[in-house]
């Protein structure tokens, strides 16, 4: 295809759907100028040299509520590309019409996205555009597309992708599950101790800015893992020293191990197209005003034109926390994305009316009884294809 015409939507995907499974040489954007504004404009430019995209866009307006505006502006990209196609995803009720009405009159073929089966569709005949495979989104492509940027990993880089770290997050986690009451309390005793090394004999209780007591079951059990190595006690004494640089970071976070089991048990599906955990994002997409809004979202899921936001809490969720998932899932994934908090809590016993606000909010819960069971990677699946129910309570 030489030259789609694209009548430009508030939702991101829409825009560049077309581009990506047509591969068309030119890409004319249609739209107001109080929908088409330049910093969305701007996120399709960063968004085709990002993907390395070799197609040319271009960008016209025309004004929503005047039907005979938007059919001059028709008849003038048809005279300069008399090859075109229209693709009508997106788009106001009264742009839609016009596309319409041209297309029939000018025989124009126009194609419309069928989102329950992930192809084209052509408006007139009803027929499928075959043999057109889904672009392979990452999250990087999702957020730059949304008009933000993914600017780095809050909690780690490359240590997390190797075979040893995913080993060690799942030792961890068995010894997490084991001791689940006291992990917050061990925790509170990596933060006291202080200095760069890695080797430490320190008293088993601490009187730093808090007191805190060594955990000796924690403690040996890490050991036993290789999370710690050299693990002794000795009276009132404890000494042992942290696997890495990165393990004796991670074990001053209690909540980290549920980002990181969230994100394996993702990555080890392979049902996803990308997994990120610990994300930092821009909203805005420079990157470079230290004063520009940012956030860190836990765990970010792809497949196929679906986004995951996942926030993980391993105590109670506040409505706050429920209304941030949903607000940054709904502002970079719009309608193709699904909102999740992880929580090792028993919700839906402990604290039923926040669970129900999630769901009447559609933030999908993983509670206590699906994190802690074989099935909770498929649980991330089912939320991804639209299959997951939440209880009544």
């Amino acid at each position: 295809m030489k030259t789609l015409i694209e009548l430009f939507d508030r939702e991101p995907l829409e825009n560049v759907l077309g581009m990506l499974m047509m591969n068309p040489e030119h890409v004319i954007f249609l739209g107001d100028k109080r929908i088409m504004r330049e910093y969305r404009k701007e996120s399709i430019r960063r968004f085709v040299a990002q993907r390395k995209l070799e197609t040319k866009i271009s960008f016209y307006h025309y004004r929503n509520n005047d039907y005979q505006d938007i059919l001059s502006s028709f008849e003038r990209i048809y005279q300069s590309h008399p090859g075109c196609a229209f693709e009508v995803t997106g788009g106001k009720e009264i742009p839609l019409l016009a596309a319409g009405a041209f297309c029939r009159e000018k025989q124009i073929p126009a194609f419309y996205f069928d989102t329950r089966n992930n192809r084209f569709i052509h408006v007139f005949t009803g027929e499928p555009l075959n043999d057109i495979p889904s672009p392979k989104l990452t999250v990087r492509d999702i957020l730059t597309i949304a008009g933000g940027s993914m600017m780095r990993h809050g909690h780690f880089q490359e240590p997390y992708y190797s075979e040893e770290m995913k080993t060690d997050i799942l030792s961890v986690w068995d010894i997490y599950k084991r001791f689940r009451q006291k992990w917050g309390a061990q925790t509170t005793y990596f933060q006291q101790l202080t200095g760069e090394e890695l080797s430490f004999r320190v008293p088993i209780h601490l009187q730093g800015k808090v007191a805190a007591e060594c955990s000796l079951p924690i403690l040996y059990a890490l050991g036993e893992r290789g999370i710690l190595k050299d693990v002794s006690h000795q009276g009132k004494m404890v000494s042992f020293t942290f696997k890495n640089e990165y393990l004796r970071r991670f074990l001053n976070d209690a909540g980290i191990w549920l980002e990181f089991y969230t994100g394996l048990c993702a990555h080890q599906t392979e049902f996803f197209d990308d997994v990120q955990v610990s994300v930092v994002i821009d909203w805005d997409g420079s990157d470079r005003d230290p004063r520009d809004t940012t956030n860190e979202i836990d765990v970010l899921l792809v497949h196929d034109l679906t986004s995951v936001f996942v926030s993980c809490k391993t105590g109670v969720p506040s409505t706050h926390a429920l209304n941030e998932i949903k607000l940054l899932a709904e502002r970079f994934g719009g309608s193709f994305a699904k909102a999740v908090l992880v929580t090792s809590t028993p919700l839906s016993e402990i604290a039923p009316a926040t669970y129900r606000r999630a769901a009447d909010m559609g933030v999908s819960i993983l509670e206590e009884e699906e994190l802690f069971t074989k099935q909770f990677p498929q649980k991330l699946i089912d939320i991804a294809q639209n299959q997951f129910y939440m209880k009544k309570v």
